[in-house]
């Protein structure tokens, strides 16, 4: 099977089979994808709340209330549903901590080479935080990659999924005690097999035409 055969067949599943589960190696083969998804300068600025049990999933479902309420199925039905998480702020102890890991993993040549990398990071933090607006879209936006790699990935591995923004951040966030932690939800993923119910599941791919998405410059 193909990336692009993958990409082709995923689609955005709409009811759950909850009579089927996802194994624990599956689920960790999901997990790391997500840990090695790609971030700006590799700040990695994120967190990811895994739920499995009916309870976790309560919480999380408790969080699409009135005309969201058609996402809460979604994640009661689903095996395994993810809560992608960013960081409230970055600052020079988030750069410090990335920095000591890219050494633990032999990044760098020598230690001007960490300490440049240091001075680089923090520099480019500090400009950003000038303006906390950008600063957060900017932490958001890296969840978004994660969650790309994460659904292509689930597809190749035969595993159907839906992304979910219907949801209500404040209660989210406090179910889960984001707050507290420095953090706040971006997005919520599930995980699963499909329903036979799952109307979606027979409808033709619709995607815009490449003329039309793409130009050559």
């Amino acid at each position: 099977m193909t990336i692009l055969h993958s990409a082709k067949k995923r689609y955005a599943t709409k009811a759950f089979d909850a009579s089927k589960t996802i194994s624990a190696e599956h689920i960790e083969q999901l997990k790391a994808i997500i840990r090695l998804s790609p971030s700006s300068v590799n700040i990695q600025a994120w967190h990811f709340m895994v739920a499995t049990t009916d309870r976790a999933k309560e919480k999380i479902a408790a969080a699409c209330p009135g005309a969201m309420a058609y996402n809460a199925k979604k994640i009661k039905e689903a095996p395994l549903v993810i809560v992608f998480c960013a960081h409230d702020s970055v600052g020079e102890q988030t750069v410090a901590r990335i920095v000591e890991q890219e050494a633990q993993d032999n990044r760098y040549a020598d230690e001007q080479a960490q300490s440049d990398r240091l001075a680089l990071l923090t520099n480019h933090i500090n400009r950003l935080n000038k303006n906390p607006i950008t600063a957060r879209a900017w932490v958001d936006k890296q969840t978004y990659i994660a969650l790309g790699s994460v659904l292509l990935a689930a597809a190749d591995m035969g595993i159907d999924s839906v992304p979910i923004e219907g949801y209500d951040n404040s209660i989210l966030d406090k179910a889960l005690g984001l707050t507290e932690k420095g953090l706040h939800s971006t997005v919520i993923a599930a995980f699963g097999y499909r329903s036979s119910e799952d109307f979606n599941a027979t409808l033709t791919k619709s995607r815009l035409p490449n003329d039309e998405l793409f130009e050559t410059i």
